[in-house]
């Protein structure tokens, strides 16, 4: 039997970064899911059930750390990478 391949959800509004990582997550033999805002981020996680998520933290339409809330608050513990290109 076959191993499964791993499904990562890249959640990205910057279209260049979203597709440089999936280009090389692809590459690297991982499945990949992308959204491109928070709302659509929290429905891809919920319905994809990714094993890893890599969540920018400054999303239009609900923060990353709404969606990472939300998240949780489902019950939903699969691990989060959150990215931002903030300074702070």
């Amino acid at each position: 039997m076959k191993d499964r391949k791993k499904k990562i959800l890249v959640v990205e509004d910057d279209q260049a970064i979203m597709l440089g990582l999936e280009e090389n997550l692809k590459f690297s033999g991982y499945d990949v899911v992308t959204a491109t805002d928070g709302l659509g981020g929290l429905d891809a996680a919920l319905k994809s059930k990714p094993d890893l998520i890599l969540l920018d933290i400054m999303l239009p339409g609900m923060s990353g750390y709404d969606v990472c809330r939300k998240l949780r608050d489902s019950g939903m513990q699969t691990p989060v990478v959150m990215l931002t290109a903030r300074q702070d």
